[in-house]
């Protein structure tokens, strides 16, 4: 700073001896260099540790996505989302599920006055869903990978067991060729598939998986106290699903402060039998950073297909 200071008073008092015509280009030219160095303290001293990780403990980034309902997504959304995947280079990817939407003949079990769409066939619905995942491929290569299997993934194996009237042999043939995991290609794929049903990482709850210190779930509860409900639910940090929202809920407890978020969307925000509806669903996806200390966690917005990372990109420097 001493320097500078020294610096410009030498420009000052070499100015005072020149042509007025000089002293005009001396002064544009030292504006100039001020501007230059204005610029670099500006300039970010951070950055996200972008790519895969060197080795284990060294701080890394996780993207985590859900709810892209296969021919439903929102295609705005989904574009913007690709971008910032390819800026981020994440280490890790968490899809939370509902990566199929399987509606019409499939959606079994709704709830009275709901009439499901059938435009769109079960066949469209799985090529849309492996779509997303190829892209997700594409812009993340190399990346660890989950999916957990969510309640319209899950009315694949619903309409199973009701067509074959509960004959296991009949219903076990069928799933083996329609499930989930079949259908995506998620062994091929090398994405690890959370079933419904079993337990994962050490937890006691079905269906929930545990990474450096945080839980992920698809989810059961839904609307604005869901949230809530999710973290007295486990008690734990907790990134649910489910409810296409973008809500975050915390809480002190004896050893220290825990949350629970809840993933925005990457569907369209009103679909068909919800068109008049005030859902409060938002696009969107969630950023982890993760380290050796602990992880903060970033919920991303999706603004009619603008994601708002690209402003926190320009401001920190990523590229």
């Amino acid at each position: 700073h001493r320097l500078n200071q020294e610096t410009s008073m030498a420009a000052l008092h070499k100015l005072k001896k020149l042509t007025p015509e000089n002293r005009i280009k001396e002064l544009e030219c030292l504006v100039e260099k001020q501007g230059e160095m204005i610029e670099r303290l500006r300039s970010a001293k951070v950055s996200l540790p972008i790519g895969k990780r060197k080795k284990d403990g060294d701080p890394f980034v996780r993207v985590v996505c859900g709810d892209t309902h296969g021919d439903y997504r929102d295609e705005a959304a989904c574009k913007a989302f690709f971008q910032d995947l390819d800026i981020l280079k994440p280490a890790e990817v968490v899809h939370g599920g509902d990566a199929i939407d399987c509606g019409g003949f499939l959606a079994q079990h709704q709830v009275i006055g709901v009439v499901p769409e059938c435009a769109i066939t079960f066949e469209q619905d799985v090529l849309c869903a492996n779509d997303f995942l190829d892209k997700v491929e594409r812009y993340a290569p190399g990346s660890c990978k989950d999916l957990l299997l969510g309640n319209h993934d899950h009315r694949i194996e619903k309409a199973i067991i009701k067509w074959t009237m509960g004959n296991h042999s009949n219903a076990k043939y069928l799933f083996s060729m329609f499930s989930p995991e079949k259908v995506l290609n998620l062994e091929k794929r090398g994405i690890r598939c959370v079933k419904y049903d079993q337990f994962y990482d050490g937890m006691t709850v079905r269906g929930t998986i545990y990474k450096d210190h945080c839980a992920f779930r698809h989810g059961t509860r839904y609307g604005e106290n869901a949230t809530r409900q999710t973290l007295n639910d486990f008690g734990c940090n907790i990134v649910h699903f489910h409810t296409h929202r973008m809500i975050m809920h915390s809480r002190e407890t004896y050893k220290g402060l825990i949350a629970a978020w809840s993933c925005p969307c990457l569907s369209v925000i009103r679909p068909l039998y919800g068109l008049t509806d005030i859902t409060g669903w938002a696009h969107g996806y969630i950023i982890q950073v993760v380290s050796k200390k602990g992880f903060i966690t970033i919920q991303v917005p999706i603004i009619n297909g603008v994601s708002f990372l690209q402003p926190l990109v320009t401001q920190l420097n990523l590229r």
